[in-house]
C-alpha cells in the first residue's frame, strides 16, 4: 500500500464523517428550532461517535511513512485533543438545554 493510497483512504474517510457531521449540525439546529430534546440528545451521541472515528483514524489510518512528515501526525492529535476539550464544554451546556425541554415538555403532558 503507497503513502498516496493511505492518505487518500484517511482523507475521503474524514470527509465522510465531516459531511454526516454537517448534516447533524443542521438537525441540531432544527431540534432546538422545534424545542425537540431528543434532536439535541441525537446530537451529544453523534458527537461522542465523530470524535471516537476520528480518534481511530488517527490512530489506525493515519500514515507512518518514513515520507510523511511526523510533524503532521502531531498538528493531528494536537488538534483532535483542543477538538476534544472545546466539544465537552459544549456539550455541558446542550445537555442542560435538553433537559430543560425534558422537564418542561413533562409538565406540559402532565397538565
Amino acid at each position: 500500500v503507497s503513502l498516496y493510497q493511505d492518505i487518500h483512504q484517511y482523507c475521503l474517510t474524514s470527509i465522510g464523517l465531516v459531511t454526516v457531521g454537517i448534516f447533524a449540525v443542521f438537525a441540531l439546529f432544527l431540534s432546538i428550532w422545534k424545542e425537540v430534546y431528543w434532536g439535541i440528545g441525537g446530537y451529544i451521541v453523534w458527537i461522542v461517535f465523530f470524535e471516537m472515528g476520528q480518534m481511530f483514524l488517527l490512530i489506525f489510518f493515519m500514515p507512518k511513512d518514513e515520507k510523511f512528515p511526523q510533524t503532521m501526525n502531531a498538528l493531528e492529535s494536537t488538534g483532535l485533543a483542543l477538538r476534544c476539550m472545546i466539544q465537552v464544554y459544549w456539550m455541558i451546556f446542550l445537555t442542560r438545554y435538553a433537559l430543560e425541554l425534558f422537564r418542561f415538555q413533562k409538565r406540559v403532558d402532565n397538565s
